[in-house]
């Protein structure tokens, strides 16, 4: 299957982008289409492309994106992110909110 990769050109859209292929790779035929920062177009240039590959190929597109490339991790993370009944790690990290 085709797939359309929308990546955000910061440096931890690269990491999650760079992450995202190796797992995809094994299964598809992995396309990126990038963006500089901030992303001002959102998400619609590699839409855009996976709609154009879709209608193009006549086949179905898998559309994927390095979801949180542009947000900063908040102070308060683990408050703002985890409802109170969540018993996360006392050693969680930020990072840890993306897996």
């Amino acid at each position: 299957m085709i797939c359309i990769l929308g990546c955000l050109n910061t440096k931890n859209g690269l990491i999650i982008c760079k992450e995202m292929r190796s797992w995809l790779d094994t299964e598809h035929n992995v396309f990126e289409v990038h963006q500089e920062p901030p992303g001002k177009l959102f998400e619609y240039p590699a839409i855009k492309c996976a709609v154009d590959t879709a209608i193009t190929m006549n086949e179905p597109v898998l559309y994927l994106h390095t979801k949180g490339a542009a947000n900063p991790y908040p102070l308060h993370y683990k408050e703002s992110m985890m409802a109170s009944c969540v018993n996360y790690p006392k050693n969680a990290k930020p990072e840890d909110c993306q897996k």
